[in-house]
């Protein structure tokens, strides 16, 4: 008998010993096991999910790297990037008149400029880019609770307007950056007075006007192309900006005296500064026309608006009446034009408040 069968043999023993017992031989046989990291099929799908995305995640990565790339290369440049109403963008807009810099201007409506600006400030590298800590950007006027989004200044610089784009591809990214970019000067106290102090007051009680008397010029004041004005619509149909302007910007009826008061308080300082000086210079004082005109005239404009204001970047401007209804926006309009100061805003935009691009046009003939 050959050494081969006795191990045979021999297990069949085991396996009738074992049946006399009542074990199964299937019991005691060791299982076969599944390849590492396979032991599971939920586990398996689980990565050929994770998997998908991954390669979805790098395709759709580069068509928007494409897309970002060509936007840089097409776009016409300089470009300014506005939300058209803005007193901050209206600073921006005259100072390239100012400086006779024809320009190219994409206005971007509330709500979808939340995702456009951040995307065009990816294109043109300047995702960031923050030079001045102390500048202001909206909402960053009001104390905002820890949950809150408004209360994240990363996020409200991503869509931050306005921006420029230098001929050269380069980034400006603040007001004041393109009014000093322009050749114009404005001093640090005055800046400081006027972003923190005038600017944000203007912007609380000119939303609150409109809120009161004349809801539907907040629709008309965006004065974007009829693309854009559509995402306009759909984003105030589905998460409606307008009602959070009221709680990121500190927009309500309690708060209006002592932003009134706010505004007294600065054309108070500079009038006291036009009483020696025909105008304001860099802040100080000067016999000629400044950064500190500049930024004084666009930031007041939406309180008085004058009838140029935005040098014809608006659909139209309104008229101071159809804010009537808001009792203490009327009043403080008639009080604030009376004043030094509201009176050199207006001779400013009428000495030197030109249309867009009117400057240069003057200048070649």
């Amino acid at each position: 008998m050959s050494s081969k069968a006795e191990p045979e043999r021999a297990l069949s023993a085991v396996y009738r010993t074992l049946a006399i017992h009542g074990i199964s031989p299937a019991r005691i046989r060791p299982k076969e096991k599944s390849p590492r990291g396979m032991e599971s099929p939920l586990i398996g799908g689980i990565l050929l999910v994770v998997t998908w995305l991954l390669i979805a995640a790098l395709v759709l990565a580069g068509l928007a790297a494409t897309a970002l790339l060509l936007v840089r290369l097409v776009a016409p440049r300089p470009l300014l990037i506005t939300i058209a109403y803005s007193h901050y963008c209206e600073a921006a807009r005259w100072a390239l008149s100012i400086a006779n810099l024809p320009f190219a201007e994409l206005k971007v409506p509330v709500g979808p400029h939340t995702a456009l600006v951040p995307l065009l400030r990816l294109a043109f590298g300047a995702m960031l880019h923050d030079p001045d800590p102390a500048t202001s950007y909206p909402g960053s006027d009001v104390a905002h609770p820890w949950w809150s989004i408004a209360g994240k200044r990363l996020l409200r610089r991503l869509a931050g307007v306005p921006l420029l784009v230098t001929p050269e591809g380069a980034c400006v990214t603040t007001s004041w950056e393109i009014i000093e970019w322009c050749g114009l000067e404005v001093d640090a106290a005055t800046r400081t007075a006027f972003d923190h102090e005038l600017a944000p007051a203007v912007r609380r009680q000119i939303y609150h006007a409109i809120f009161e008397s004349a809801p539907h010029l907040y629709r008309e004041l965006m004065s974007a192309d009829p693309v854009l004005m559509t995402l306009f619509d759909a984003s105030e149909a589905l998460f409606r900006p307008s009602a959070s302007i009221r709680t990121f910007l500190g927009v309500d009826a309690a708060a209006m005296p002592a932003t009134r008061d706010t505004i007294r308080k600065q054309l108070a300082q500079v009038s006291e500064v036009l009483v020696s000086d025909p105008y304001l210079g860099d802040g100080s004082g000067s016999l000629d026309f400044g950064g500190a005109d500049l930024a004084l005239a666009s930031l007041l404009a939406p309180l008085l608006l004058p009838p140029n204001y935005g040098g014809g970047a608006l659909t139209r401007v309104p008229a101071p009446s159809e804010l009537a209804h808001d009792e203490g926006y009327s009043a403080l309009h008639a009080e604030v034009k009376a004043t030094r100061a509201g009176q050199h805003v207006l001779r400013c935009y009428r000495e030197h408040r030109q249309a867009v691009g009117q400057a240069a046009r003057d200048k070649a003939e």
